[in-house]
């Protein structure tokens, strides 16, 4: 089991005054057997009271609406949590998870690519992780080679791309070979940024595996949100009116605390 201290904070410029921004919010800890949030709090800069609702996939969605003409937006919140992978429990898996999804289609290449991995294996588990490591062998991780709109087929064809591309391709990967699997974005250890890895379903529980570093996870994850793709994690989405140019900054911590 770890004991950690998380934080995130999104910050939001524009290049001149907007308004009537609305906007919804993603970026709250999942509570989790495995998870538990023993201290959490929030803030929005400007002040903004959040209206809170769950999606169809567990998380939680803070939707909110500034009038005002502003210049910057700021999401912070911090947290402390033990996290132990052990303390899973048995889990129902959404029929959705087994089926392509927009940003998680197969593609003739990807196909290929399957074919030469060979037949799926009967244990399922195994199989994903086999699978996670072949692509981990021939796929390359390059910052600003992708975008957050770029398909799993689109990085695929090009051989590079961050830990958002790694996940999807391996999603899509799994449930072409008969493997309910998940998209989820958290925050691991030693990075200044949000990450993104995969669960796969196998015995009535889901299993992590973190395919942009060729291993399985452990207790330095914290699930912020999970779905089908990245679509259904978004941690920020918003509208404003105004002719505004906006310009986001992502900063996460996550570090083990002594007790």
């Amino acid at each position: 089991m770890h004991n950690v201290k998380f934080s995130y904070r999104m910050e939001l410029q524009f290049s001149q005054p907007v308004w009537q921004h609305s906007f919804s919010l993603l970026a709250f800890p999942l509570r989790l057997p495995e998870q538990q949030i023993d201290y959490f709090k929030w803030s929005l800069q400007p002040d903004v009271t959040l209206q809170f609702q769950k999606d169809s996939f567990g998380n939680t969605i803070g939707v909110g609406r500034y009038d005002a003409a502003h210049t910057s937006f700021c999401y912070e919140m911090e947290g402390v949590a033990r996290l132990h992978q052990q303390k899973r429990e048995p889990e129902a898996c959404l029929p959705v998870y087994r089926y392509p999804s927009a940003a998680c289609q197969m593609t003739d290449q990807m196909q290929n690519f399957l074919k030469q991995c060979g037949a799926a294996q009967d244990d399922r588990l195994s199989y994903a992780s086999y699978l996670m490591n072949q692509l981990y062998q021939m796929f390359r991780y390059e910052t600003g080679s992708t975008s957050v709109s770029t398909t799993a087929g689109e990085a695929f064809a090009q051989g590079c791309g961050v830990c958002q591309d790694y996940a999807q391709i391996l999603i899509a990967l799994c449930r072409a070979s008969g493997i309910a699997a998940r998209y989820v974005a958290g925050i691991i250890a030693g990075e200044g940024v949000t990450h993104a890895w995969v669960e796969v379903y196998e015995n009535g529980m889901w299993h992590g595996m973190d395919p942009t570093q060729n291993r399985l996870v452990d207790d330095g994850y914290l699930k912020l949100a999970q779905g089908r793709d990245y679509l259904d994690c978004r941690l920020n989405r918003g509208v404003f009116c105004g002719a505004a140019v906006q310009e986001q900054h992502v900063y996460v911590s996550l570090e083990e605390q002594q007790v």
